[in-house]
């Protein structure tokens, strides 16, 4: 990533989300009946680094993309992949038996949307390296089984790489058997063949920004084959957009393993920005060799910015190189980590509050009130807060908790009223939630103006207001309803991840619909409860421009039984005039008779979020958000999932405009596979509710609670897995 590229990431609000690359357009090619007739893109995920020699060597997964969502796959039709060597053609030059690349096995092959497919590899035509005992395969032949839409991808694909292979990007053409163009190009390519492997960030280095001088891990250079690069004498890595190394002492060491007398050193050059390795070949070298390099430290300068840290190896000197070596390699990754948490949970809801909601004018004309030591009555309080109005007509505030034991407000609750001059609170919970006491408390509070400077008028107060019911349910529904019946926000999205409207306008008034029994799957929904959208272009299948497709409101939070719907849910749902729900959670926390039920009231259109495990749960969420409602595709909020305050009083937080999505850990002390596994995947590969555009990688966390709510040691492992670029 070039430093224009890399951000500081001072503040999170500073943050605005940008939609990386732009997506590529096949040309138009007439077709029969059912095909593909608008084309489709071949893209790879990754352009992962293998060595001439090598066999089983792993690639980038492959996406097949139509060019406009409406088409569909016919039955029967084939895409025929063709690969080759990046130099002469496969089987050709002066050794052709071992220049050759080739599929070792069957991939897999997904479709997101209807439809069925097979794969098979195959010779192409003029039979691979046929001189050889077992041909070589150099296709596969996609083949549809049943009509269908949507993204089909292509995973596990590995290779045979000959040991006369040259280095470059595998090369990838595409032709689909109904006539429709398939664009390939230098996107398609999914491996890199080299014959000297670069090794970098392992394990993994994630740094903060800001953090100064920080070592990473190893560089380590191998020859794939014996003498490569004729014989190698002299590499350089050279570090992308200007980062550097850190030239102060000790200077980095090399140390030579396999073959035999080889001896090499190494410096840093270009001033600090790349890393030269020199190589005294031995006449008697019987094998390849292998270079490690250690004791390199990336400079202050280079961490201070936010971003992957790649590097490319060429041969030749730095400053002249001869050849490419290596496609971009992640030598470490840089992320603003923002902790946003106190020494207990209501002094991190006033952080957040403060965080979000800057004092502007005379200050907050609102904020809720919710109990800080059970859920039931909050978990639909992010979307009351996105309606009332914040600042001086800005909609939208934050969440302040209130201890159910205590005759007095919490002094951090205090604090943040008087600091954000709030003039109206409203609770969420009857008097068991939140006792006629602390009412009488708040409502004793001073009315000041912003920051707590001066009365906004002699002897004013707070005002209070409650929304309560005879259960959680009562409740929810009250919340839902008190901001209007028509207020619900409206997305262009109808239960498919490619959207089968393709560029039409059809927005929906939509609702979350949760357990009441549990918190976790309603509050990862929090920020989309208060802030909605759909923003065209920004990640859904509507073009930039676009009037009308999502209108940036919130959606209501729905609680119901998991076994049925509650009466009080489907009065809701029928009030408010909902046409899609977005269901949290499978079937042990919402079971499919819910479902069966919602769709029948006006014929609501359903999308389940069904995880193996709440933090599944909540990663397939965040996607859907980040993907099609537009949400901040580089910065993500982080808070605990066996409890629920800091992600509560965060749904605001991370809701307001650039928003974020919420994922959670496991415990405080462990991330969890799926959380890292979010971490992972956002690198660079495609979205995977029908975006149309390549990932921007994360550039930013913010950390909702202190150490004791989310550990250092769990933070360090997020870093870790968003290095992995």
């Amino acid at each position: 990533m070039q430093v224009a590229e890399r951000r500081r990431l001072a503040r999170r609000r500073a943050v605005v989300a940008a939609v990386a690359g732009a997506a590529l357009v096949a040309t138009m090619v007439p077709g029969p009946a059912g095909a593909v007739t608008g084309g489709s893109t071949l893209t790879a995920a990754k352009q992962p680094t293998i060595g001439a020699g090598q066999t089983n060597a792993l690639a980038g997964d492959w996406t097949l993309t139509p060019v406009t969502p409406t088409n569909t796959w016919a039955a029967g039709e084939t895409v025929t992949i063709t690969v080759g060597t990046p130099g002469p053609a496969n089987c050709t030059g002066a050794t052709p038996a071992t220049n050759f690349v080739a599929f070792n096995g069957t991939p897999a092959v997904s479709v997101s949307t209807g439809g069925t497919a097979t794969v098979t590899a195959t010779t192409s035509s003029t039979a691979l390296c046929g001189a050889l005992a077992t041909p070589r395969r150099d296709q596969l032949v996609l083949t549809f089984g049943t009509a269908g839409t949507g993204t089909v991808t292509i995973s596990n694909v590995r290779y045979d790489v000959g040991s006369a292979a040259a280095n470059g990007a595998v090369v990838v053409t595409a032709v689909d058997s109904d006539a429709a163009a398939v664009t390939t190009g230098a996107s398609a390519s999914n491996a890199f063949i080299t014959r000297v492997l670069l090794t970098a960030n392992t394990p993994a280095v994630g740094l903060r920004t800001g953090s100064g001088i920080q070592a990473i891990s190893n560089v380590v250079i191998a020859e794939s084959v014996l003498d490569a690069a004729g014989p190698l004498n002299v590499v350089c890595l050279q570090l992308a957009g200007g980062d550097t190394f850190d030239a102060t002492a000790p200077a980095p060491t090399v140390a030579v393993s396999g073959g035999t007398g080889d001896t090499a050193t190494v410096a840093l050059a270009g001033g600090n920005t790349a890393l030269q390795l020199t190589v005294t070949d031995s006449a008697t070298d019987v094998g390849p060799s292998t270079f490690t390099i250690s004791g390199l430290r990336l400079s202050a300068a280079t961490t201070a910015l936010a971003g992957p840290v790649t590097g490319v190896l060429s041969s030749g000197p730095c400053g002249a190189p001869v050849a490419t070596l290596s496609s971009d390699t992640a030598i470490a990754g840089v992320v603003t980590t923002e902790r946003l948490g106190g020494a207990d949970r209501f002094t991190t809801a006033q952080i957040l509050l403060e965080d979000a909601f800057p004092c502007v004018g005379t200050g907050l004309q609102n904020v809720v009130i919710a109990r800080a030591d059970t859920f039931p009555d909050a978990l639909a309080a992010s979307y009351l807060a996105g309606k009332l109005t914040g600042n001086v007509g800005v909609p939208g505030t934050g969440i302040l908790l209130v201890d159910k034991d205590s005759t007095t407000l919490p002094p951090a609750t205090v604090n943040a009223l008087r600091n954000r001059g709030v003039d109206r609170a409203t609770i969420v919970g009857g008097l068991d939630a939140v006792p006629a006491v602390l009412a009488t408390a708040l409502a004793a509070q001073p009315n000041v103006n912003c920051a707590g400077v001066t009365e906004a008028a002699p002897n004013s107060t707070i005002a209070v207001d409650r929304i309560d019911g005879a259960d959680r349910y009562v409740t929810a529904r009250n919340i839902a309803e008190r901001p209007g019946l028509g207020a619900a926000g409206t997305a262009d999205y109808d239960g498919t991840p490619a959207d089968p409207d393709g560029t039409a306008c059809l927005p929906r008034k939509t609702a979350i619909l949760a357990t009441g029994e549990n918190f976790p799957d309603a509050l990862v929904a929090g920020p989309v409860a208060f802030n909605g959208h759909n923003v065209p272009g920004g990640g859904s299948a509507v073009p930039p421009g676009t009037p009308g497709c999502g209108d940036g409101q919130g959606f209501p939070v729905i609680l119901t039984t998991g076994a049925s719907l509650h009466p009080q849910a489907a009065a809701a749902l029928t009030n408010l005039g909902i046409q899609q729900v977005l269901v949290m959670g499978g079937n042990v926390a919402v079971a499919p008779a819910v479902v069966t039920a919602v769709q029948a009231i006006n014929s609501i259109t359903v999308q389940r979020f069904d995880g193996a495990t709440r933090l599944d749960t909540a990663k397939r969420f965040a996607e859907f958000a980040i993907d099609f409602l537009g949400y901040n595709r580089t910065v993500v909020s982080v808070a605990v999932g066996n409890n629920f305050p800091d992600a509560l009083a965060g749904g605001p937080h991370a809701g307001t405009t650039p928003a974020n999505a919420i994922v959670l850990t496991e415990t405080p002390t462990s991330v969890g596979a799926e959380t890292l596994a979010f971490f992972r995947d956002r690198q660079g590969v495609s979205g995977v509710f029908g975006a149309p555009t390549p990932l921007e990688p994360i550039l930013g966390i913010d950390v909702y609670g202190g150490p004791i709510a989310v550990s250092d040691a769990a933070v360090a492992s997020i870093l870790g897995a968003i290095s992995q670029a």
